[in-house]
Formats: structure tokens, C-alpha cells, sequence
């Protein structure tokens, strides 16, 4: 059963780089303007910094707010980075996929950036749930210069 609200979490307000109001629960980056965040498509570069909690984003330079540490919702995919069938289980390792929401991560190589608190049981199905944010990764081995 999911939580009615998310609790413990240490958010920031920032300032969309673009159209967010489609993306709220997806993983945003650091956007090149300070202040700003963009939806992010990958783990490795630019890293995610956080989960978009609010979407009322719908242009550039509107506030959001983002979840950067702790228990909070978050898109998560049953599938892994191959696109292949991999229900989540409690305690799975996320990472972000190339669409912006979270994925199991592999078992080599792949920044972990949240763990999965509730199970999604049918394959490659997307789903909100409740998930533990780590914060900011460290660089990926699979990261290229």
C-alpha cells in the first residue's frame, strides 16, 4: 500500500529548463543556467540530482520543486537498462533510464541512484512509487570523457 504523502524528503526549489508540466516523479539534472533543471535521459552524464516533485512547469524559467535526499515518489519502469521484463522487488537498486524514469539497475557498472520501497510486479509496466533518493551520485565507470 502506498504512502498518502512523501515524508523525510529534502527538496530545493529550482527553475525549469524547459517544459517540465509532463514530467512530474521523473529524474532531472543540473541544467547549464544555475538554478535550473532539465529532465534527465541517462545516469551517466549529466547525472540526476533529484526527483521532480511538482509539475507545474509548463515553460522555461517556472519553479519547480525537487526532491534531492530521502523517501519520495518516483516513476520506475519494471524493466531493465536492456528493455528487458525485470519486475522490481523492495530493495532493488534504481537507476535512471534513457526516457528520464527510474529502471532496476544492472548488476556491473551502473550508477544507483534510489532504491525501490514498494514492488511493481507486472513486467515493463510504469508505475509511481515510493522509492528512497540516495542524493547526487559519484561519477560512473561507464561515463565517457
Amino acid at each position: 500500500m502506498a504512502i498518502s504523502k512523501n515524508i523525510g524528503v529534502i527538496s530545493m526549489p529550482m527553475r525549469a529548463d524547459l517544459a517540465l508540466d509532463d514530467y512530474q516523479y521523473y529524474c532531472v539534472y543540473a541544467a547549464s543556467t544555475a538554478g535550473y533543471v532539465g529532465l534527465s535521459t541517462g545516469s551517466s552524464a549529466p547525472h540526476p540530482i533529484g526527483v521532480l516533485q511538482t509539475n507545474a512547469a509548463s515553460a522555461r524559467g517556472e519553479a519547480v520543486e525537487v526532491g534531492v535526499f530521502g523517501p519520495m515518489i518516483a516513476k520506475v519502469a519494471a524493466c531493465g537498462m536492456a528493455n528487458e521484463a525485470c519486475p522490481i522487488k523492495v530493495g532493488d537498486f534504481l537507476t535512471t533510464g534513457t526516457s528520464g524514469y527510474l529502471m532496476r539497475a544492472g548488476s556491473v557498472g551502473f550508477t544507483t541512484q534510489a532504491m525501490a520501497l514498494e514492488p511493481i510486479t507486472s513486467s515493463c509496466y510504469v508505475a509511481n512509487i515510493h522509492v528512497f533518493w540516495y542524493g547526487i551520485p559519484g561519477a560512473s565507470p561507464l561515463e565517457s570523457s
